[in-house]
């Protein structure tokens, strides 16, 4: 995604962050230029500290922050903003893929085994 460093900022989509210290100027900002600006979605990131708003621009408006915004494209939501990594499989999830697979089905019976044997060892 790329920041719109133009200004004024040309009519398309946009979406920024907002400090919790910027949100009266984002808002003061936004009431001078309802005409041209509308917001489509807003969201809290962090306990009032940082607010995210995904907006379109219909005429081109001077931009007063705050930062820079980021170039959003027509259907975009908040959630697309985000980058976030693949989620992590659960560990029991890998050992039954790995076990139903036949891959580490020695690698299970070993562990077992050997689990077994300390249980073993530490009663004796």
């Amino acid at each position: 995604m790329a920041l719109e460093r133009r200004n004024p900022l040309p009519p398309g989509w946009y979406w920024v962050d907002v400090p919790d210290t910027k949100r009266r100027p984002w808002e003061d900002w936004l009431e001078r230029n309802a005409d041209s600006v509308s917001v489509k979605e807003t969201r809290e990131v962090s306990l009032n500290q940082l607010s995210s708003a995904l907006f379109q621009v219909t005429s081109p408006v001077t931009w007063e922050g705050p930062g820079l915004p980021t170039i959003a494209q027509e259907g975009t939501t908040l959630d697309d903003t985000v980058e976030r990594p693949e989620p992590e499989p659960e560990i029991v999830d890998e050992i039954l893929e790995t076990v139903k697979s036949g891959r580490g089905l020695m690698w299970v019976i070993g562990a077992g085994i050997a689990g077994g044997i300390a249980l073993w060892l530490a009663k004796k």
